[in-house]
């Protein structure tokens, strides 16, 4: 009776350990596996950060590259001899504007505001935003300067614009704008734009918006209600605090080669870890069901337990008729398996190899009992040749070439048979 209670003891504390196992090792895998997935959240918003970063660079680069390069093109006129008016400039911008798809129109703005030249005929109603002439005029080492967003009271169309001064032959300075309009800059964001949760945009240091994607034209130029830059534009992902949005979520900002315009992305992360909740909740279905299947085996382990101990009881009583059997036997008797290792053999068996006896165990080779006999003097008949006579027995076992007379210590033989 207390072998029983001990017994249910014992199988009580391993089905209680392995409801710890399971439950803990759940909870373990689940929360490491949480962890990752917001790790790869945050590395998926820092390389999408990095690849708005650059197209949003290059694009400003390519239109920024077109304006630098139009005193080269109006000189060519010089050259030739012609005399630049207003007339062949637009000739020579309608030209230029053709050859690329990086903006809408190039605008040839005097110091005073008034529009000298452009690539299509009446641009913004004469009325260019002066602001920008003051904004580049200022700008540090004659670099250009982002305007907008604004829209045009031609097209309708909210665009960007690229301003900096240029020096034309015969002309002077000159203010020089390309128009880029806004679905020209969110046609950058498609590289990243197929992930789920994720929320691109452009916008001030001030947190006015620029551009965003999704695209909402109701916001585009207002303050934004959640500005990311101000808070930390390392580019390094981080969790936007709970006082600013309710629903969690990991930001990122990143600044352009040209000042006061941002790149900021968001992420949702309800959204970017659905994959990881639908894993998650299979898992739990997974835990509930082998939680029910443990305690079902709990119920039948006791009957099994029981089947057990009859069932090596019968096998204790075979193997002891067959022990007693082997041992009753005159001959000597060895038994092999299929790879010639050793599994049981009689005590006649190793009276009469008694020089081969400290080999003859379980597990042992067949070949390497013959070679160890032989080295102590247990074959005669194997001479000086010790691998050759090894070799031939292995073969004679190996084929079963039938009945074999062996040569014993002290003048015996054996009539070995397989």
């Amino acid at each position: 009776m207390n072998r029983r209670h001990s017994l249910a003891a014992v199988i009580a504390f391993c089905i209680g350990l392995a409801y710890v196992t399971l439950i803990g090792g759940s909870w373990f895998l689940l929360e490491r596996t949480r962890q990752t997935a917001l790790r790869a959240a945050d590395a998926t918003l820092q390389n999408a950060a990095l690849i708005v970063e650059s197209v949003v660079n290059r694009q400003l680069l390519q239109v920024d590259g077109a304006l630098v390069s139009l005193p080269t093109l109006f000189s060519t006129v010089a050259r030739d001899g012609q005399d630049l008016t207003s007339a062949s400039a637009n000739r020579l911008l309608r030209g230029f504007n053709f050859q690329t798809f990086a903006f809408r129109d190039i605008i040839m703005v005097r110091p005073d505001g008034r529009i000298w030249a452009s690539a299509r005929p009446n641009p913004w109603n004469g009325n260019f935003p002066v602001g920008l002439l003051k904004m580049s005029a200022t700008a540090p080492g004659g670099t250009a300067v982002v305007g907008g967003p604004l829209r045009n009271p031609v097209t309708g169309d909210w665009v960007l614009l690229v301003v900096r001064q240029i020096s034309v032959p015969g002309i002077g300075e000159l203010d020089a704008a390309a128009e880029v309009p806004l679905p020209l800059v969110t046609v950058l964001f498609s590289a990243v734009g197929e992930i789920p949760g994720l929320r691109i945009t452009l916008e001030r240091r001030d947190g006015e918006l620029i551009v965003s994607q999704p695209y909402d034209e109701m916001q585009v130029g207002k303050p934004q209600a959640v500005a990311i830059s101000p808070i930390q534009a390392n580019g390094v992902a981080f969790m936007i605090p709970t006082d600013l949005m309710k629903a969690p979520t990991i930001g990122v900002a990143r600044a352009s080669l040209y000042p006061d315009v941002m790149i900021a992305l968001t992420l949702d992360v309800k959204t970017s870890m659905a994959d990881w909740v639908r894993d998650r909740n299979r898992m739990i279905a997974v835990v509930t069901i082998a939680l029910a299947l443990l305690t079902a085996l709990a119920l039948t382990l006791a009957a099994a337990r029981r089947q057990r101990e009859r069932a090596d009881a019968e096998r204790g009583r075979a193997r002891a008729v067959l022990d007693s059997a082997i041992e009753s036997m005159s001959d000597g008797f060895v038994m092999w398996d299929g790879e010639d290792r050793l599994v049981l053999c009689n005590q006649q068996f190793r009276h009469m190899y008694e020089l081969s006896t400290e080999f003859v165990r379980p597990g042992a080779r067949f070949e390497d009992i013959i070679r160890g006999g032989a080295l102590l003097g247990q074959y005669p008949e194997a001479g000086d040749d010790i691998e050759a006579f090894v070799a031939a027995t292995v073969a004679w076992h190996r084929e079963n070439f039938g009945p074999m007379e062996r040569e014993l210590p002290n003048s015996r033989w054996a009539l070995v048979t397989e």
